[in-house]
């Protein structure tokens, strides 16, 4: 039996299709069966893409009501075992996701890389104890809308070197959020929703068009690093003062010629960015007054 488990692991990490692996555990011997079903845990829980896809052909041959062969209806017993216990999802170069990641009830992480989803399915916000979405080049979606905000465990997103216009008020539904890094973006507005996000730790909007922020930005008490580089800030708002536990500011590459005196309050700061800003001789004295804890940086190194 031992070999014969072995094949059967064999099969669920590799790319070959995972219909053989219900074909072999569904041969009419139970405690093979069984034995599958104890100790497949660790092998299911770092499955990635190519070991899913075929359950995602499989379902979606299903759904349009494809004809079977005898390996797929095997396949199907299979199913309901790896909803339960598939934990990670990595999906590149789709037009959309998968219906049929609605059931896996334990999905804690989705990776999604060149996929041209233009809005998110309301299923999607089912997702409930999904604590990890990362995004890369998924250049057709503009806006998160409703669905984002049912993601009540969510505590890690990015999503970076897309087309994101806006920051919209279903972003402030994610309340266990810790880290939020939307880089490299086409982002120009800012919800004042944003300033829901109490557990939020690190906030990264390098590379968008902000002109400007909410007055709410204050009220992320648990701040530690704020990056708003290469954007069009003229100010800031004076409720960043509000900040106690911001560390690192950047602010490089903007059109700042001063901050508010509330920067001032910003006690445990360590590091203000503030490269290619028109900061004038007089507003850096200033700032060496306000700050004269934190390390100011005006210009590159080689400058």
């Amino acid at each position: 039996m031992k070999k014969e488990l072995n094949h059967v692991f064999s099969l669920l990490t590799s790319s070959e299709e995972n219909q053989k692996v219900a074909n072999l555990i569904m041969k009419g011997n139970p405690a093979l069966k069984e034995e599958v079903m104890l100790s497949a845990r660790p092998v299911l829980k770092e499955l990635k893409m190519k070991s899913l896809k075929g359950i995602v052909n499989l379902a979606k041959k299903i759904e349009n009501k494809g004809q079977l062969t005898k390996r797929e209806q095997n396949a199907v017993a299979l199913l309901p075992f790896l909803f339960d216990r598939v934990e990670y999802y990595y999906i590149s170069k789709e037009k959309e996701l998968p219906p049929i990641l609605s059931d896996f009830r334990n999905l804690s992480s989705v990776e999604l890389n060149w996929v041209t989803l233009r809005t998110f399915p309301n299923w999607f916000g089912k997702l409930t104890r999904l604590e990890s979405l990362k995004a890369f080049s998924c250049n057709h979606l503009k806006s998160f809308n409703k669905a984002i905000g049912g993601l009540e465990q969510l505590k890690y997103l990015s999503w970076n070197y897309g087309r994101l216009e806006e920051i919209t008020k279903h972003i402030g539904d994610l309340k266990c959020l810790k880290e939020l890094y939307l880089k490299s973006n086409s982002i120009k507005r800012i919800s004042n929703h944003i300033g829901n996000l109490q557990q939020l730790e690190h906030l990264n909007l390098n590379g968008n068009f902000i002109q400007k922020l909410p007055n709410s930005i204050g009220n992320l008490n648990n701040l530690k690093t704020l990056v708003l580089s290469h954007n069009n800030l003229h100010k800031l708002p004076t409720t960043i003062g509000n900040l106690k536990k911001l560390e690192n500011l950047s602010l490089s590459f903007n059109a700042i010629s001063s901050l508010p005196e509330e920067i001032k309050e910003l006690i445990n700061l360590k590091t203000l960015d503030i490269i290619r800003n028109p900061i004038s001789e007089s507003e850096k004295d200033r700032l060496s007054r306000l700050l004269p804890n934190c390390s100011i940086k005006y210009k590159f190194d080689t400058d």
